[in-house]
């Protein structure tokens, strides 16, 4: 069984031995999440979440061994990562803050760029160019599963109007 969070579903083959002198192996038993006990070496885990495998085998002798248990960790859903930015036009810098969420294996990384950049790691984005521009993110949990791209357009304008007017001069 694999250490760590998997992102799909786990066949476990449980291998029994029996030390010399050796009647041979008369069956392996298991047992998923409390479940009902099965006869096979062949395990198939599923179940979203944290799982624990209960095991043992029996010899030709009736010798019984110890129950052994492996926990199997199991995240087959992308995390999901949310903005602050503000709709509409700024008038400053910009700060963003990247909310990534996961509910089973948690977050690995986020990752975003401004403007068809370089990638860069972090939840903290600072936009100070004038005009729009395109926030681009997404996470990766900890099952190696990833999000689909997000997109943020960020308006920026630190020019303030210029007013003119139409009025004659002199009298009138």
């Amino acid at each position: 069984a694999p250490s760590g969070w998997q992102n799909a579903a786990v066949t476990v083959t449980l291998t029994a031995t029996d030390p010399t002198p050796s009647s041979g192996i008369a069956k392996t038993c298991y047992s998923v999440n409390q479940g009902t006990w099965t006869i096979s070496t062949t395990v198939v885990i599923s179940a979203e979440g944290t799982n624990t495998l209960t095991y043992y085998s029996v010899d030709n002798a009736g010798n019984t061994e110890t129950t052994q248990t492996k926990v199997v960790l199991i995240d087959r859903i992308s995390p999901i990562t949310t903005d602050n930015a503000s709709s509409g036009w700024q008038n400053a810098v910009v700060i963003v803050t990247l909310m990534p969420a996961d509910n089973l294996s948690g977050i690995a990384e986020t990752c975003y760029s401004v403007n068809q950049g370089t990638w860069t790691m972090g939840t903290t984005v600072v936009i100070s160019t004038k005009g729009t521009n395109t926030l681009t993110y997404y996470s990766v949990d900890n099952a190696g599963n990833t999000e689909t791209t997000q997109t943020k357009v960020v308006l920026i304008d630190k020019i303030a109007p210029i007013t003119t007017d139409n009025a004659p001069s002199g009298w009138q």
